[in-house]
C-alpha cells in the first residue's frame, strides 16, 4: 500500500460507485474476483488491533488498525482503505487515543489463477477470503491482512 491519502468520505463513496458501474466484462469477472472485501483480521489477530503488538514508538504509543476493505473492479481497477489510530500508554498507566486517520489507495490488480498482484503486493483468494500479504518498507517485515467478501 503505497502513495497514502487522507481523505474524506466523499471520495470514497464516488469510487465506490465508479467501480459499481463499470459495464466492462474482463478476466477478473471470469475469475469471480471482483467485488468489495472487509478487513476481518490482521496477523492472526481479529479488529481492532495494532498491526505488530511488539511495535511501540519512543513515545509509547502503536498505531491500531480499526477497519479496512478492498475494492476490485472487473477492468483491473483497485482501491484499498485502511482506518487506524495511535493508542498511548503513558507511564502512570493512562491511554491517551487519537483521532481516527482514514487512507485510501488505488491502483491496477491482476489475477492469475487463485493468485493476485494488487498495487504490487501478493494475494491469494480462497473461496470468500482474500489474503493479502504486504511488505512493509522499514522494516523486514510481512504484514498478513484477511478480507471477507461482502
Amino acid at each position: 500500500m503505497s502513495a497514502y491519502q487522507e481523505t474524506g468520505f466523499w471520495p470514497y463513496l464516488i469510487i465506490v460507485f465508479w467501480f459499481m458501474a463499470s459495464p466492462s466484462v474482463s478476466l477478473a469477472e471470469e475469475q469471480s474476483v471482483f467485488g468489495i472485501y472487509i478487513l476481518v483480521e490482521v496477523n492472526g489477530e481479529t479488529l481492532p488491533t495494532p498491526e505488530w503488538p511488539d511495535k511501540v514508538t519512543s513515545d509509547g504509543c502503536k498505531e491500531e488498525i480499526l477497519s479496512g476493505a478492498v475494492i476490485l473492479d472487473s477492468d483491473g481497477k483497485s482501491a484499498e482503505f485502511l482506518t487506524v489510530r495511535k493508542v498511548c500508554v503513558h507511564e502512570d498507566g493512562s491511554e491517551t487515543v487519537s483521532e481516527e486517520d482514514r487512507g485510501m489507495w488505488t491502483g491496477p490488480y491482476q489475477v492469475s489463477g487463485h493468485q493476485l498482484t494488487i498495487q504490487g503486493d501478493r494475494a491469494v483468494l480462497n473461496g470468500d477470503l482474500l489474503i493479502l500479504k504486504v511488505d512493509t518498507e522499514s522494516e523486514s517485515r510481512t504484514s498478513v491482512l484477511v478480507f471477507q467478501r461482502e
